[in-house]
C-alpha cells in the first residue's frame, strides 16, 4: 500500500449517466460536428437516420466515463488557454447533464469537466485516446451503413 501515489487513491470516475435520461448528445471533434437527438423512441444524427445498434452501444459507453489518471499542475494550467480538440455535451430534457472538453497530448487526452454531474469541479483528468474515441465517436460511426451490393 505504501507504493501507491496520491493519484492512485483518487476517484477516477468523471461521470455516470443513465442512458434513459439522455435526450441529446452534441460532439465536436475538429470539423466533425453532430447532434444525436432522441425523437420519440428513435435517435437522429443531425436530423438523419442512425444505426440503432451503434447508438445503443454508444449510450451504453456513456454510463461510466472513467479517467486513467490526472493531469499535472503544469498540464492543467495549459488547458485553460488551449482550444479543445474535442467537446462533448450531454443533455436531458431538463438541461445539461455533462459537458467535457478534451485537449490532445502525446498519446492521451486531458479532459476538463466543464458542467454537470460527477467529477471533481476543477479537476483535469487524463484519458486514453481509445476511451475518448468511445465517448466522442466520429459522427459517421452512428449512421447506418450502406448495404453491400449483391451479385446477380
Amino acid at each position: 500500500m505504501v507504493d501507491r501515489t496520491l493519484d492512485d487513491w483518487r476517484d477516477k470516475r468523471i461521470a455516470a449517466l443513465a442512458p434513459d435520461s439522455i435526450a441529446a448528445v452534441e460532439v465536436v471533434r475538429g470539423k466533425d460536428r453532430y447532434a444525436l437527438t432522441r425523437v420519440g423512441k428513435t435517435w437522429k444524427v443531425n436530423g438523419g437516420a442512425t444505426d440503432s445498434g451503434a447508438v445503443a452501444r454508444y449510450l451504453e459507453r456513456l454510463k461510466a466515463i472513467t479517467a486513467t489518471g490526472f493531469a499535472t499542475p503544469r498540464e492543467s494550467d495549459s488547458t485553460r488557454t488551449a482550444r479543445p480538440a474535442r467537446r462533448l455535451a450531454v443533455r436531458s430534457a431538463r438541461g445539461v447533464l455533462l459537458s467535457l472538453a478534451f485537449d490532445s497530448t502525446a498519446g492521451a487526452f486531458l479532459v476538463r469537466h466543464l458542467v454537470g454531474t460527477g467529477g471533481e469541479g476543477a479537476t483535469v483528468y487524463r484519458m486514453n485516446v481509445w476511451d475518448v474515441d468511445g465517448v466522442s465517436p466520429a459522427g459517421r460511426s452512428l449512421m447506418p451503413t450502406k448495404p453491400m451490393p449483391t451479385k446477380k
